[in-house]
């Protein structure tokens, strides 16, 4: 099984005040997407998937140029996921915020605007 390792550190002043990390163990990675070409200039780059959003256990997306992200359709969209350059997603189970995803994905559309980027893109479930 998959574990990550999300860690946070609190720091004030150049003194550290708090340190904590949370393990997150997923039973299969359903989809890892790392691609620095495909993407140039990408209108609807298709990453087609099988996922139960009830089995999601974590998310991470992330690209160093801008993306948006539609799930399961171009034109009606379930969720629209817009992502600056170099700010990631993240999610995990136990996390307070809810699963980013609320509907079963069998799709992925990718687009950007500028040339290709680093893109790396998981989704780990509990099946």
């Amino acid at each position: 099984m998959p574990t990550l390792t999300t860690s946070l550190n609190v720091i004030r002043n150049g003194s550290s005040l708090k340190s904590t990390s949370v393990d997150t163990t997923f039973d299969n990675t359903v989809l890892e997407f790392d691609d620095h070409t495909e993407l140039a200039t990408a209108t609807n780059h298709d990453l087609p998937l099988s996922v139960t959003y009830t089995d999601i256990a974590y998310l991470y997306f992330y690209c160093d140029i801008a993306v948006t992200i539609k799930t399961n359709s171009t034109g009606s969209p379930d969720q629209t996921i817009s992502l600056a350059a170099g700010k990631p997603l993240k999610w995990a189970t136990g996390d307070a915020d809810a699963c980013p995803i609320t509907a079963n994905l069998t799709h992925l559309y990718l687009t950007t605007a500028s040339n290709a980027g680093a893109c790396l893109f998981i989704i780990g479930t509990n099946t």
